[in-house]
């Protein structure tokens, strides 16, 4: 039977580099290396973990930031949506959709996995 899933949210900076972003790609990419290692610790124990990895997604702290810039919210999510091959930013629930999958059933078989949740960012 199940023992326990954990999903952790970690980010593609933790996959790819971003200029000006060091520290934070650091972080994440840190975040995926622990969600890794733990996948393998404790696995015999019948725990499973693995992390999804968002990209640009629409959120609240997303749409302040721009604000605080004082960039065109449109504009900005226009050019930020030009970055990724579906051509435009992700929503929460996709996101959601993705620890859900990692949290179900059909992923029994999963762990120690960085999912990419964005919009194929990390495939170019």
């Amino acid at each position: 039977g199940r023992r326990g899933i954990i999903v952790n949210v970690a980010s593609v900076s933790g996959l790819i580099g971003w200029g000006g972003s060091s520290v934070y790609g650091a972080t994440k990419g840190a975040a995926i290396a622990l969600t890794r290692s733990l996948a393998a610790e404790y696995a015999a124990a019948g725990v499973r973990m693995n992390c999804v990895c968002p990209g640009s997604i629409r959120t609240p702290m997303v749409l302040n930031n721009i604000a605080a810039r004082g960039d065109d919210e449109a504009a900005s999510l226009a050019r930020t949506a030009a970055l990724h091959p579906l051509r435009r930013v992700g929503e929460a629930t996709e996101v959601a959709a993705g620890i859900l999958y990692l949290l179900g059933d059909a992923a029994s078989f999963v762990t120690g996995v960085a999912l990419p949740v964005d919009g194929g960012l990390t495939a170019i």
